[in-house]
């Protein structure tokens, strides 16, 4: 799954294993507040989590309200998609 290759730098399994913990309960948390039911047995989901920040240009620091989490969730065989912001 992770590739070790010249030049690039390393991860710890710590690491992965937080934002993997992370992204569950993220969607749990998502999946419980709504009905609409992605996937199934058989079925491939992905998940995506996307940090979107503000360029600063080296003008002052950024701050955590600077930073927009986005949550995607898509269903590749149904074609459907839930994305939350």
């Amino acid at each position: 799954m992770f590739r070790r290759r010249r030049g690039q730098p390393q991860m710890s399994w710590a690491t992965i294993v937080d934002f993997y913990s992370r992204l569950r309960e993220v969607a749990e948390i998502i999946g419980s507040h709504h009905d609409k039911l992605l996937g199934g047995p058989g079925k491939t989901t992905l998940l995506d989590e996307t940090f979107l920040t503000k360029r600063k240009y080296n003008k002052g620091r950024k701050t955590k309200t600077m930073t927009q989490v986005v949550l995607g969730m898509y269903c590749r065989d149904d074609k459907e998609g839930i994305f939350f912001g």
